[in-house]
Protein backbone atom coordinates (compact mmCIF):
# COMPACT_ATOMS: atom_id res chain seq x y z
CA UNK A 1 0.00 0.00 0.00
CA UNK A 2 1.65 3.65 -0.76
CA UNK A 3 1.54 6.40 1.31
CA UNK A 4 -0.46 8.86 -1.45
CA UNK A 5 -3.21 6.14 -1.17
CA UNK A 6 -3.25 5.72 2.84
CA UNK A 7 -3.70 9.47 2.80
CA UNK A 8 -6.31 9.49 0.54
CA UNK A 9 -8.49 7.00 2.42
CA UNK A 10 -7.42 9.42 6.13
CA UNK A 11 -8.41 12.34 4.81
CA UNK A 12 -11.72 10.60 3.23
CA UNK A 13 -12.25 9.69 6.99
CA UNK A 14 -11.59 12.57 8.29
CA UNK A 15 -13.87 14.35 6.06
CA UNK A 16 -17.04 13.38 7.65
CA UNK A 17 -16.06 14.05 11.16
CA UNK A 18 -14.92 17.73 10.39
CA UNK A 19 -18.49 18.19 8.32
CA UNK A 20 -20.16 16.65 11.57
CA UNK A 21 -18.41 18.56 13.85
CA UNK A 22 -18.93 22.11 12.31
CA UNK A 23 -22.54 21.21 12.13
CA UNK A 24 -22.97 20.48 15.24
CA UNK A 25 -21.06 23.58 16.88
CA UNK A 26 -23.30 25.37 14.17
CA UNK A 27 -26.49 24.11 16.12
CA UNK A 28 -25.38 24.45 19.44
CA UNK A 29 -24.72 28.34 18.69
CA UNK A 30 -28.00 28.50 16.67
CA UNK A 31 -29.96 27.07 19.29
CA UNK A 32 -28.70 28.92 22.10
CA UNK A 33 -29.80 32.22 20.05
CA UNK A 34 -33.18 30.59 19.33
CA UNK A 35 -33.73 30.28 22.90
CA UNK A 36 -32.72 33.81 23.61
CA UNK A 37 -34.67 34.92 21.54
CA UNK A 38 -37.78 33.07 22.04
CA UNK A 39 -37.96 34.51 25.56
CA UNK A 40 -38.11 37.64 23.78
CA UNK A 41 -40.43 36.81 21.45
CA UNK A 42 -42.40 35.55 24.29
CA UNK A 43 -42.25 38.55 25.54
CA UNK A 44 -43.51 40.43 22.75
CA UNK A 45 -46.59 37.99 22.90
CA UNK A 46 -47.79 38.84 25.86
CA UNK A 47 -47.10 42.16 25.78
CA UNK A 48 -49.28 42.18 22.37
CA UNK A 49 -52.35 40.27 24.53
CA UNK A 50 -51.34 43.45 27.33
CA UNK A 51 -50.75 41.35 29.91
CA UNK A 52 -48.17 43.92 30.90
CA UNK A 53 -47.24 42.46 34.19
CA UNK A 54 -46.20 39.46 32.61
CA UNK A 55 -44.17 40.64 29.58
CA UNK A 56 -42.44 43.10 31.98
CA UNK A 57 -40.94 40.28 34.03
CA UNK A 58 -39.70 38.01 30.71
CA UNK A 59 -38.13 41.53 29.25
CA UNK A 60 -35.49 41.86 32.90
CA UNK A 61 -35.05 37.91 32.31
CA UNK A 62 -33.77 39.04 28.73
CA UNK A 63 -32.00 42.04 29.42
CA UNK A 64 -30.47 40.44 32.25
CA UNK A 65 -28.87 37.03 30.05
CA UNK A 66 -28.58 39.97 26.85
CA UNK A 67 -27.40 43.36 28.39
CA UNK A 68 -28.53 45.82 25.53
CA UNK A 69 -28.54 43.71 22.69
CA UNK A 70 -32.42 43.33 22.50
CA UNK A 71 -35.39 45.73 22.41
CA UNK A 72 -35.65 44.56 26.12
CA UNK A 73 -35.22 47.71 28.18
CA UNK A 74 -37.90 49.49 25.29
CA UNK A 75 -40.64 47.16 25.89
CA UNK A 76 -39.62 46.90 29.70
CA UNK A 77 -40.26 50.27 30.48
CA UNK A 78 -43.37 49.92 27.85
CA UNK A 79 -45.11 47.75 29.90
CA UNK A 80 -44.30 49.79 33.17
CA UNK A 81 -46.06 52.74 31.73
CA UNK A 82 -49.19 50.74 30.94
CA UNK A 83 -48.96 49.34 34.57
CA UNK A 84 -48.83 53.38 35.59
CA UNK A 85 -44.81 52.35 37.01
CA UNK A 86 -43.74 55.77 35.89
CA UNK A 87 -40.62 55.69 37.80
CA UNK A 88 -39.37 52.27 37.24
CA UNK A 89 -40.05 53.11 33.54
CA UNK A 90 -38.24 56.19 33.73
CA UNK A 91 -35.17 53.77 35.24
CA UNK A 92 -35.44 51.15 32.31
CA UNK A 93 -35.53 53.73 29.75
CA UNK A 94 -32.82 56.17 30.96
CA UNK A 95 -30.23 52.30 31.07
Amino acid sequence: MSISLFLNRRSLLAFPLTVWFLCALALGVSSGVAAQTATFDEGMTLFNQHRWSEAASVFEKVEARQPGQTDALLYLGKSLINMNRFLEADAALSK
